[in-house]
């Protein structure tokens, strides 16, 4: 078996010893994802600054290992305030529009009050291309 592992220029992978994201076979697991630019070391100060700089983190370390969004099939996203719940889900599915991935959506602290979001996935190479079929209930 193979494993990847997939390392960005957050320091906080250092000192807390973690990966971005870790690919095992065709699974992928990528971390709880701030709204951090990691090059510049820099964060917006809007919801939807730091969602769409979450989802692009996270779609950089999945294509990092051939995979993508639409390659996601569970999905946690931690929002602190409930009130950028509908702006913070808006983005989300539009960026996941079709994926037609789990979804877990909390409204709990984070690891400081500058971080308005974060999202953690669990996506299987090639699952998109799959044969699909819809049971509804």
């Amino acid at each position: 078996m193979k494993r990847q592992l997939v390392r960005t220029a957050s320091r906080y992978e250092v000192s807390e010893s973690f990966v971005r994201a870790q690919a095992v076979g065709e699974w992928v697991f990528v971390s709880n994802t701030s709204g951090r630019n990691y090059e510049k070391q820099q964060m917006s100060d809007t919801v939807e600054g730091q969602t769409n700089q979450v989802l692009d983190n996270i779609s950089r370390a999945l294509e990092a290992v051939g995979s993508s969004l639409n390659d996601v099939v569970r999905r946690v996203v931690t929002i602190p305030n409930p009130e950028h719940a509908p702006e913070v889900m808006r983005i989300v599915g539009e960026r996941f529009r079709n994926t037609s991935a789990t979804n877990t959506v909390l409204c709990s602290p984070l690891g400081a009050s500058e971080y308005l979001v974060e999202i953690e996935v669990t996506a299987y190479r090639g699952i998109s291309q799959a044969e699909t079929e819809t049971i509804n209930i």
